[in-house]
């Protein structure tokens, strides 16, 4: 739960900006190559 918490705190913060964290967190720039 700590985890949808934390994403629901950034996503009010941020916006489009927290989706690309997100997607550069969870899909690092090695697994893109």
């Amino acid at each position: 739960m700590l985890t949808g918490t934390l994403f629901w705190v950034l996503a009010q913060q941020g916006g489009s900006s927290i989706s690309l964290f997100i997607d550069r967190f969870v899909n690092p720039p090695a697994v893109h190559h």
